[in-house]
């Protein structure tokens, strides 16, 4: 991934490579409810599209019995492209370097102001899911 051009680089690994670290549907807040509730501990789980890892870490930090990713190379529907939202995931100095790389890098600036314009025109369709599914032990 590391050698493609910002036009062809899926959009969570462009916005990694800006300096994005936190990449989720719904930020922090979302995800740490979306683990209270899931109650890992003991459990077989199953990460669709981990990315970068951070919440897989999280996830195994909570003692599941089993941990496996599956990614898929798509675009999420992220709110990270939001100035209050990276604020709060990134913290100043992290927002900071963002902007600072994005003004550095006029390929991924158009890019990431495509990305932005699609999420405007589809912000009515763009929901988070949180699906916990158990299977009965025998």
């Amino acid at each position: 991934m590391s050698g493609r051009d910002a036009a062809h680089l899926p959009g969570h690994w462009l916005l990694a490579r800006l300096g994005k670290k936190v990449l989720r549907p719904g930020g922090r807040e979302l995800t740490e409810r979306m683990l209270v509730d899931a109650d890992l501990s003991g459990a077989d789980v199953v990460e669709l599209a981990p990315g970068l890892g951070r919440t897989a870490r999280e996830i195994v930090a909570r003692g599941p019995r089993s941990y496996v990713g599956v990614e898929a190379d798509v675009d999420e529907a992220y709110r990270v492209l939001r100035p209050r939202p990276i604020l709060t995931d990134e913290g100043l100095r992290g927002t900071l370097r963002f902007i600072r790389n994005l003004l550095r890098d006029s390929d991924a600036r158009a890019r990431v102001r495509a990305i932005r314009r699609t999420f405007i025109a589809y912000r009515d369709n763009l929901v988070a899911i949180e699906v916990i599914a158990r299977k009965e032990r025998r």
